[in-house]
């Protein structure tokens, strides 16, 4: 069994988004998000949780802080959480859509590690999945950006259209000079898969699914595409790195480590392990503190759990490919 070591928490700032992407499990068609109520974290709540983690440091080092959420940028709370922690030394991620970056250009150039921003295309394959004009405002705001303290990195989701033109798509990146280019299979889950963890999460934790069925397909998913595969081997050099995360069935590691290094803190305050599959909890940080829930005996149960494979949705997550979880 893995050592429990705390080092990186995400911190989900909102729920909101300016965006609403067809394949997104939060505003998709069937989005988890359509419709949800709960009260969400204040500014307050947020900075407790932040300072909370300054019981968690092992070792010296302050764990790894990622900033998400939605969209985070929208979120009050960006400014003065992020603020905060740049004040305690701490290792700080953002994972944005990209078009609001203008709004907090001076400490997203000088406060961030590493900076995501989600690009899934040429200039018309993006647009048709997040908006007309979606592509120049996010290239124009990568702009704004060189020459800061992030390093910056493209994440793709593998939809059919950019596996078709992916050389095309990684040529056009050069012009928008990031660190490096992720990409991803997108996550669908299959009935049968949903109910497997619905029965589970039921019997072993006495906790509902509800969440889970935003990631349902109709129909067999599309196979992995090719098409990455021959331009990452055709020889040509980018000036940027090019990863494929593969899901879980095609990671190396026997298992996610996340129940062992990471943790979510939700909207809501609902703490987990997991940024995508959010229906298990170990309670709400409001009402306990976040290295408590982290080292509960909850929280090592669903650790046993991930580690003897009884999670369908480990099949279906790139995290498993992490060996370590700082920045």
């Amino acid at each position: 069994m893995p050592a429990r070591t705390l080092e990186m928490v995400h911190l989900q700032l909102t729920k909101r988004c300016n965006l609403h992407c067809w394949f997104c499990g939060q505003w998709g068609e069937h989005g988890a998000f359509q419709g949800k109520a709960g009260n969400a974290m204040t500014t307050e709540d947020w900075l407790r949780v932040v300072e909370s983690l300054r019981e968690a440091e092992h070792g010296g080092a302050f764990p790894s802080v990622t900033l998400w959420g939605g969209e985070p940028l929208l979120s009050e709370s960006f400014e003065p959480v992020a603020r905060r922690l740049w004040e305690l030394g701490a290792p700080m991620g953002l994972v944005t859509n990209g078009t609001l970056l203008d709004r907090h250009l001076p400490l997203c150039r000088e406060a961030f590690k590493q900076i995501y921003v989600s690009v899934d295309g040429l200039p018309a394959v993006h647009d048709a999945i997040r908006g007309q004009g979606v592509y120049e405002r996010v290239s124009e705001n990568l702009k704004r950006l060189h020459g800061g303290n992030a390093k910056i990195t493209l994440m793709s989701v593998l939809t059919p259209e950019l596996a078709r033109a992916l050389p095309e798509t990684l040529a056009a990146f050069e012009a928008l000079q990031p660190d490096e280019v992720l990409l991803q299979t997108r996550i669908g889950l299959q009935p049968a898969e949903i109910g497997n963890y619905r029965h589970w999460l039921q019997t072993t934790f006495g906790q509902e699914a509800k969440d889970i069925a935003a990631w349902g397909v109709e129909g067999p998913m599309p196979p992995p595409p090719e098409a990455w595969q021959a331009a990452l081997v055709s020889g040509r050099q980018y000036p940027f790195t090019v990863r494929y995360l593969p899901h879980g069935g095609e990671a190396s590691r026997p298992y996610c480590l996340s129940p062992f290094r990471h943790a979510h803190i939700g909207w809501n305050g609902a703490v987990g392990f997991c940024t995508d599959f959010t229906d298990f909890s170990l309670g709400d940080v409001r009402e306990t503190p976040l290295p408590e829930l982290f080292n509960s005996e909850l929280a090592q149960r669903f650790a046993h759990e991930v580690q003897d494979g009884r999670c369908v949705t480990c099949e279906h997550c790139s995290w498993r490919n992490s060996e370590t979880f700082t920045l």
